[in-house]
């Protein structure tokens, strides 16, 4: 895992070094959900995200922003199960800012992320255990589609954004097919 992250940091550091870069640390909420072709009832389990990206410019108003991201997804089955699954994203997306102000734009952003589940559990409360999630029943790999829009104000941005699953997360021949949802708001503030 250190090495990992020593690796992206790396990245990261060369491809901002190379162009014009605005890097932001955001942090905010996660309203997640499975999206299941079953009749298995499933509610919105919150969670957290947290991370960096980087906003390399590619012209005047359009950047391409990858990052590394903490984030938890998962759901909640008719309050009885929980299933909190963890995972370290790569976001590679294209932005677009229209200026509506001298310190003010509105963002636009699509793209695809990978994502490598680091951690989680089932907690079932009729039988009050947990197990690793990810040994068991789901698999490692998740990616999807992120689009989103925010609004940036001098160094600081709100964002709202939404993860669509397109992988199936589960590999049993009898499981349904469940992919992650995940709406995310959060709040950055431009180092740069």
């Amino acid at each position: 895992m250190k090495k990992l992250t020593l690796i992206i940091a790396i990245i990261v550091s060369t491809v901002s070094a190379a162009f014009s870069q605005h890097i932001c640390a955001r942090a905010g909420l996660n309203i997640t959900k499975f999206i299941s072709d079953a009749n298995i009832f499933t509610t919105v389990k919150p969670g957290a995200n947290a991370g960096l990206t980087v906003d390399l410019a590619l012209g005047k108003d359009f950047f391409f922003r990858p990052g590394v991201m903490f984030t938890m997804k998962g759901a909640h089955y008719d309050n009885s199960r929980y299933d909190n699954l963890n995972y370290l994203e790569l976001p590679l997306l294209m932005a677009y800012k229209e200026r509506v102000g001298h310190n003010m734009a509105v963002d636009f952003q699509t793209g695809p992320y990978l994502s490598v589940g680091i951690s989680g559990k089932i907690n079932k409360k009729a039988e009050n255990y947990a197990v690793p999630s990810f040994v068991n029943e789901y698999r490692k790999f998740d990616f999807g589609w992120n689009f989103g829009m925010g609004l940036d104000i001098n160094k600081f941005t709100i964002g709202i954004a939404y993860d669509c699953g397109l992988y199936k997360l589960r590999d049993h021949y009898n499981q349904d097919v469940q992919k992650n949802g995940c709406l995310m708001i959060n709040f950055g503030y431009y180092f740069f």
